[in-house]
């Protein structure tokens, strides 16, 4: 039998495996406790629940769970009312810029925003109460992987109170 970090090893190197022994309590399904100095007692082993023997594993990185949520989140109820909502703050930035009078004269980038602008908009239109807070975030994410915005590489905390001065990035609307 591999030692502790042999198996951790093994398992890490092969990614996701189906069934494993495990690691704890080697598929005896049960710890040693202390009891006191010179006794100790049998526990069910906490990672496998006590069952011994062979467990299902799954080591799905970080990022392959970000993407599964952020494909929930995109299939979501919420995602096509965010794209709306999102389609017309863009689609407002852009009519502001071939303004003649546009803002940018007064040194306002109106191709530049936070997720507290689209908030604002939000907010005063009304009915995104409700919306689940993730999609917000894969709402972002969805435009900049069709190249609608982008990151501009600089940050700045966040107004909103629920917020708690975050600090969140600055996106710019690709023209």
């Amino acid at each position: 039998m591999l030692p502790l970090f042999e198996q951790m090893k093994e398992i890490l190197d092969n990614g996701l495996l189906k069934d494993a022994l495990c690691p704890a309590c080697q598929g005896e399904g049960y710890e040693y406790e202390m009891k006191d100095s010179d006794s100790r007692m049998k526990v069910p082993c906490q990672p496998c629940g006590g069952k011994g023997g062979k467990m299902k594993l799954q080591l799905a990185t970080g990022k392959e769970r970000k993407e599964r949520g952020i494909k929930k989140m995109n299939e979501s109820k919420d995602a096509d009312r965010l794209n709306e909502l999102f389609d017309s703050f863009i689609d407002a930035r852009l009519w502001e810029a071939r303004q003649p009078d546009s803002a940018l004269g007064n040194g306002w980038n109106v191709y530049e925003f936070t997720a507290d602008d689209v908030r604002q908009l939000a907010d005063n239109r009304g009915g995104y109460e409700a919306v689940h807070p993730n999609a917000w975030g894969s709402l972002y994410s969805r435009y900049a992987k069709a190249e609608r915005i982008e990151k501009t590489g600089d940050y700045k905390p966040s107004n909103r109170p629920t917020s708690h001065g975050r600090i969140i990035p600055i996106w710019r609307i690709i023209k």
